[in-house]
This record gives C-alpha cells, sequence and structure tokens, in this order.
C-alpha cells in the first residue's frame, strides 16, 4: 500500500465496495408519497373545519314549551337582557308582549309565558312611513314584519318564517286566522288584500281611488268586513265592495287593528279629549253610535307620566276595550279606567296579545333569556371555528415536522 496520501485515498476508494445504484424512479415515487401525505393532510383539516363549522351551525333544536293556555299578563315588563336568545334559536309557545326600545330599533323584543325573554331582528324595509314594523297577532302566535311589499310570517313556537307575498302587513283579524296586507302600484295606489294565514291564499280585496300611502286598517270579527282610513276617509268595505265613504280628517284616527268592537257592530275611533278617549262608530252608517271615557285619564298615567299619542285598542274585556297609551302603558277604559300593564323605559313601540290572556295582571319574575348555547351563539359563532382552525393547523405543523 503506497504511503503517499493521494496514493493513499485512491487505494481506500479502489477497496470500497461498490455502491449499488438506486432503482429508476425512486425518488419519483418518493416526491409522489410525500405529495399524497400533503394532500391527505390538507383533507384532514378541511374535513375539521367542516366538523367545526357544522357544530356552530346545527346546535341540538331547542323545543319550547307546551302553550300553556290562558296565561296571565305581566305587569311590567323590562329590557331583555344582554345575550338574550333569538326566537329563532330558541322559540317559545307563543308571544305575550312585544316591543322595541330607543336605539335598538333594528331589535324585537318578545315576551311570553313565564317570562321567557327572545329577540327578534327587524330588517326589512316599510312599505311607507306609515306602515308598521311588526304586528304581533292577537293570539301571540305569529309575527308579521314587512319586507317591502312582501311580509314575513314568522311561527313563534317553531321560529321558522315564510314569505307573503301579497303585500306588507297593515293588521290582523281579531282570531289571529286572516291578515290584511297591502301593495302599492307605480303610481302609489294601494291594493288590499286580506289573506288566510294558515294556507296565504287571497280571500278577497281592496283596491283604493287614491295614490296615497297613510293608511290604516282593522278587520271585522267575522273577517267579512274592513274598515280603512285612507288619507282622511273613513271608509267601511265588505267583500261585494264599499259600504259607506265619509271624511273625517286627521284628528279622528281609527284605533288600531283591533277597533272593531267584539259585536262586530261598532269600531272605534281614537278621539282624545278631555272626556273622551274614544269614538264608536256603527259600521252600518258610519254614524257615531257613542263614546268611551276616559280620555283624561290617559293625558297622565301614574309613574308613567304624561303620555302623548292618540290610544289604539289591543284588546276588549267584557265590552271595555283595553288601549296602549303613547306606548307608556295598558289602560282598560271604563268607570273607573285602571291601568293594567306598564312598559319598560324608553319603549318607542309596543304590542300586545289578547286573546288567551288573563288580564289580571301578576308581578313578572326575572326573565329567563334562554339557554346559554343559544344566548352566546354569535360568540360561538366566532370562537368554534377559530378553535378548530388552530387544532387542525398545530396538527398538520405536528405533521410536517414528522415528514422531514
Amino acid at each position: 500500500m503506497s504511503t503517499e496520501p493521494g496514493a493513499a485515498l485512491h487505494d481506500v476508494a479502489d477497496s470500497y465496495p461498490q455502491i449499488p445504484t438506486p432503482p429508476p424512479g425512486l425518488f419519483e415515487r418518493a416526491r409522489r408519497a410525500q405529495r399524497r401525505r400533503r394532500v391527505a393532510a390538507s383533507l384532514a383539516v378541511v374535513a375539521l373545519v367542516a366538523i367545526g363549522v357544522s357544530v356552530r351551525l346545527n346546535l341540538p333544536a331547542y323545543v319550547p314549551a307546551n302553550n300553556p293556555g290562558v296565561a296571565r299578563m305581566p305587569s311590567h315588563f323590562v329590557e331583555s337582557p344582554k345575550w338574550t336568545a333569538s326566537v329563532t334559536d330558541a322559540p317559545i309557545a307563543r308571544a305575550l308582549l312585544a316591543f322595541v326600545v330607543a336605539g335598538q330599533e333594528n331589535q324585537l323584543t318578545l315576551v311570553g309565558p313565564e317570562d321567557r325573554y327572545r329577540t327578534f331582528a327587524l330588517t326589512g324595509e316599510r312599505a311607507s312611513d306609515w306602515a308598521p314594523s311588526f304586528l304581533l297577532s292577537p293570539n301571540g302566535q305569529y309575527l308579521m314584519t314587512p319586507n317591502r311589499q312582501q311580509t314575513e310570517l314568522l311561527n313563534i313556537a317553531s321560529g321558522r318564517s315564510r314569505t307573503l307575498p301579497h303585500g306588507a302587513p297593515l293588521a290582523w283579524s281579531p282570531d289571529g286566522t286572516q291578515a290584511v296586507l297591502v301593495s302599492f302600484d307605480g303610481n302609489g295606489f294601494p291594493s288590499i288584500h286580506v289573506i288566510d294565514v294558515a294556507n296565504g291564499n287571497v280571500l278577497w280585496r281592496v283596491a283604493l281611488p287614491l295614490a296615497n300611502r297613510k293608511l290604516t286598517a282593522a278587520l271585522s270579527p267575522n273577517g267579512e268586513s274592513l274598515a280603512i282610513q285612507h288619507s282622511g276617509d273613513l271608509s267601511v268595505y265588505r267583500r261585494e265592495g264599499k259600504q259607506w265613504t265619509k271624511p273625517v280628517g286627521a284628528q279622528l284616527q281609527l284605533a288600531g287593528q283591533l277597533a272593531w268592537h267584539p259585536a262586530g257592530n261598532v269600531f272605534a275611533l281614537s278621539h282624545q279629549t278631555k272626556t273622551t278617549a274614544l269614538n264608536l262608530i256603527d259600521a252600518n252608517t258610519g254614524e257615531v253610535a257613542g263614546s268611551v271615557p276616559g280620555g283624561g285619564f290617559l293625558g297622565y298615567v301614574g309613574e308613567q307620566g304624561r303620555t302623548e299619542g292618540l290610544p289604539s285598542v289591543s284588546g276588549w274585556i267584557e265590552g271595555a276595550p283595553i288601549v296602549n297609551s303613547g306606548n307608556r302603558a295598558l289602560v282598560r277604559l271604563g268607570t273607573p279606567s285602571e291601568v293594567l300593564m306598564t312598559t319598560a323605559e324608553h319603549t318607542n313601540e309596543f304590542q300586545a296579545a289578547s286573546a288567551e290572556v288573563n288580564w289580571l295582571a301578576t308581578d313578572p319574575g326575572a326573565p329567563e333569556p334562554g339557554p346559554a348555547v343559544y344566548r352566546y351563539r354569535p360568540v360561538i359563532s366566532i370562537a368554534v371555528p377559530i378553535i378548530v382552525c388552530m387544532l387542525t393547523l398545530g396538527i398538520w405543523i405536528m405533521r410536517r415536522r414528522r415528514w422531514r
């Protein structure tokens, strides 16, 4: 063996066993295997994210309590607690009250039996400035909200909505089985449709002759007559056509969607003076058939202080009207008049159910805002995908280190 360094290295190289040549395609197969592992890891990430989103969106169905039948009205209500569950996530059997407070005009609060509070987003656009932003059915089972010239009908017990395409909401029938909708043509002329709520079919319609969007209506208890106040004129229509029209000006107003007396022979106009709260109009002739006292009582309602706005009928007790006084209180008019309920501070709009209701109001308990999983769903909607993505990213990084 040579002692020179260069020769020694050559001797070692010549005597070392020959390294076998890698078989053809080995490195290509390794690269393909690595790509397959990366694709599998990516698919796993996507699957985990999909599972997280599915968990977020498909929370277990909430089953509301059974309808308790006749429910007692609370003597007052308060603003909904923060993080109150939406009625679309956690329905309630029915609503006794619906209200909107100042500063939260796009959020409606529903109050059901057993002090169950739920919220509902008011996102639709009203057909006119005179149209209501919501209408609670007298039986408390449905809520109508406008969506331009359509109506979204919410089933409060299921949290599901469907669209009524015949117009924006105008009034409910006293039993909640029919609804009055209004649509306007390109020139502003209104058409009124009376529909069957169960199937959405139009039962009859009225075309009004004036292009004016200031419009209110009330359907009679039997669903056969419709009182309409339009542009200063008061009319009664039946299925076969108009019965009469009389000018009433702006000082008298049709007293809400439940203005008809349960007997169906008269309906109420708001006419608040120092002595009078309502005028009763003969449905057959249009003549004044009587009046309801209590105008002075409505001007200042106990701790609620001075009220503004004309009274609107929310229901009837043994022939005596229950009126909403300026969204500050519910008052039974009579001799004497009586405050049945006071509203939350800063209440802008307020409606109460009137069917299957015991008006002997009781002091309410603390608001029940719904199960936590539904109350904090907005937070869960953000947190779950973030957590899932962080976990899957961590798994993917660990796998990459192992591949190396």
